[in-house]
């Protein structure tokens, strides 16, 4: 017999709450509750029988059964569950910088815009790009680069809203989307993110790295806007400020004019 999913989850949602210890006992003294009921049952049916040999057996084959069956059990039940949320973690992660992968941004983005244009707030996307990368894989190395992307993520990270999504959306570029946030505000992040980056020195085997971004900012419209309108007016926001001197910071605004 299948339990169904919510069923499953229920059971899931106990055992996880309650604990190896606390769930091997349960499943004890509910299977010795059990053995003593079905011995009282029995005695019932064979006045003939010891009530008493009945009971005692009731108790004991369960004592010495449930405890080892039960934490053996509940034990692999964790370690699947610990492998479960192991594997949800590396489908949602980029497996180098440890921030959220583009695909797991997309389906958050897409959820946040959907629930933004019900409540009547904007969200506001900023791409940004690490400039010259080319040059620090060739004159450093590829493992050089690796490390100033991790190091530049993570740091990044630590100045960021705790509310706000922010991943990576492919090779030195990192997308983040920032909910119920006005242009003025997005562009208040942005600044943070850029004067951040320009003094932030990364240190790559007592060699000092120091990297500049360049970034593209766009803030969404309620009626009309999808997520690849924002995606793809805050490219051209980061491609002008690439073409402008990089280091800098451009915005795309909506335009209905080209709606």
């Amino acid at each position: 017999m299948k339990l169904s999913p919510a069923i499953a989850k229920r059971i899931r949602q106990i055992i996880l709450t309650q604990g190896v210890t606390r769930s091997t006992l349960f499943i004890t003294v509910s299977s010795v509750v059990l053995s003593v009921a079905i011995a009282k049952l029995a005695a019932l049916l064979m006045p003939g029988s010891s009530g008493r040999f009945n009971i005692t057996i009731a108790v004991i084959v369960p004592l010495l059964v449930a405890p080892p069956f039960a934490y053996i059990f509940i034990s692999l039940y964790f370690e699947l569950e610990k492998v479960r949320e192991e594997m949800h973690a590396l489908a949602i992660t980029d497996e180098l910088t440890r921030v959220f992968n583009r695909r797991y941004f997309m389906r958050l983005a897409r959820l946040e815009l959907d629930r933004s244009k019900r409540n009547q707030h904007t969200v506001s996307v900023i791409i940004f790009d690490i400039d010259n990368f080319k040059s620090i894989n060739d004159r450093y190395g590829h493992l050089c680069g690796d490390a100033v992307l991790r190091e530049l993520s993570l740091a990044c990270c630590r100045v960021l809203r705790p509310y706000d999504t922010f991943a990576r959306y492919g090779g030195e570029e990192f997308i983040l989307l920032l909910p119920e946030t006005d242009e003025a505000s997005a562009l208040q992040v942005a600044n943070r993110l850029c004067e951040f980056a320009s003094n932030y020195v990364i240190e790559y085997k007592g060699i000092p790295v120091q990297v500049t971004i360049s970034i593209g900012v766009t803030t969404s419209d309620l009626s009309r806007d999808t997520l690849d309108d924002l995606l793809n007016r805050a490219d051209q926001a980061l491609y002008r400020a690439k073409q402008l001197g990089k280091n800098r910071l451009e915005v795309a605004r909506f335009n209905p004019l080209s709606a």
